[in-house]
């Protein structure tokens, strides 16, 4: 009210059970001189809190590293992970065909060197399969280490590895960002401003194009989610691209004598130079399986039969003909042991009613094979075969 500013109050807020008041903590240094180091920190949240702080110039310096990032995917974790069937132990949530995928390269790149990888928390269950309370730095995985965000600020753990692989971001919710923007300038005079909300009550920040730096000096521009709002989006970096660059850094790059790689699976632009910008196919090669488990997660599909003439009758776009899939079988070899397998699923023969040789299928974990298998191919699961190879 002593402001005078139109609008709700920032610092008094109804969440619908009750009032919620919120603010900035009162700063306790104010008869000290202090020093703040932080590479990710933001001057103008800091001021808030410090309004006498002071910009000394930046210190620019060259991380030893080779970068590579992925150009038009953010890997966000609701494309990486569902949640498990209701009564599996363990995680609650299990990976999608995309993580599976991705659970594949990295376990390509941990055999060339020691490997970090940093994701969310979530993700890191669905892949490890541990419980989210009380987890450590990091756990073993495929060769590598994963840790997640918010988790790993400070460590000098890694700083021997050779690889960092970061899969995805932490973004808050639009309203979340702004309620905690309205905490910290809860005595703006100036408004901030909010997303509108859809037709469907969702909110959704909008797109803006950002820069890409390249190592030569060139841009490139990505698309990224961005708030209208300056003061709302200084809170969204603070979370998602300062976290991705305390990821990179746990190799402690500047100091390294070697160079190092560091591989971005999201495409948010950071304050860093790119060596190579490049499409998720590029990195992972021959992406016809992860395709091919994509579409049927969009079907609500729980097995993919894997003889030639079926999987080319649906899914042509990725295997015209039946000869296709023989060709694309002998090169790439449905090994159990394979991540992009053993994460989706498990490998099934099964034999149709009146079919005299069995075929193979992936069905996926938790799911009835049999009626799985009869839902994708049209038919009774009564008319269905099937034999666990683990068990032959």
């Amino acid at each position: 009210m002593a402001l005078g500013r139109p609008g709700p109050s920032y610092s008094l807020l109804h969440d619908g059970d009750g009032l919620v008041a919120q603010e900035r903590r009162t700063w306790g240094f104010d008869d000290q001189r202090l020093l703040l180091l932080d590479g990710t920190a933001n001057p103008d949240i800091l001021r808030q809190f410090v309004p006498q702080l002071q910009n000394v110039p930046e210190l620019r310096v060259q991380r030893n590293a080779r970068i590579i990032q992925v150009q038009a995917l953010t890997f966000f974790r609701h494309s990486l992970i569902e949640l498990a069937p209701a009564g599996e132990t363990g995680s609650p949530w299990r990976p999608t065909a995309r993580l599976a995928a991705v659970a594949e390269f990295i376990a390509e790149l941990a055999r060339q060197g020691r490997t970090l990888v940093v994701t969310s928390k979530r993700v890191r269950c669905a892949l490890t399969g541990e419980n989210p309370s009380g987890m450590p730095v990091s756990t073993p995985y495929a060769g590598a280490d994963i840790a997640h965000f918010g988790n790993i600020r400070g460590t000098n753990e890694f700083k021997d590895h050779d690889v960092v692989i970061i899969l995805g971001r932490e973004q808050l919710s639009a309203r979340d960002a702004e309620r905690l923007a309205k905490a910290i300038w809860y005595d703006t005079p100036e408004p901030i401003r909010c997303i509108a909300a859809g037709p469907n009550t969702e909110v959704q920040y909008p797109y803006c194009w950002r820069p890409v730096t390249m190592r030569d000096g060139s841009l490139r521009r990505v698309q990224v989610r961005v708030h209208p709002d300056p003061r709302v989006q200084a809170v969204v970096e603070q979370i998602r691209e300062a976290e991705i660059v305390q990821g990179i850094d746990r190799l402690r790059l500047i100091h390294s004598a070697r160079q190092k790689t560091v591989v971005i699976l999201c495409n948010i632009p950071l304050d860093i130079p790119v060596d190579r910008l490049v499409t998720w196919r590029q990195l992972a090669g021959d992406s016809r399986l992860a395709a091919a488990l994509a579409a049927c997660e969009e079907n609500g599909w729980e097995a993919l039969p894997l003889a030639a003439a079926t999987l080319s009758e649906l899914f042509p776009d990725l295997w015209p003909t039946a000869r296709a899939v023989e060709g694309w079988l002998r090169k790439n070899p449905l090994d159990p042991s394979i991540s992009i397998i053993r994460l989706w699923g498990v490998l099934v023969d099964y034999k149709p009613k009146r079919q005299r040789s069995w075929s193979r299928a992936l069905v996926r974990h938790g799911a009835d094979p049999c009626a799985a298998l009869a839902a994708v191919l049209g038919v009774p699961a009564a008319q269905i075969g099937v034999r666990d190879l683990t068990r032959l």
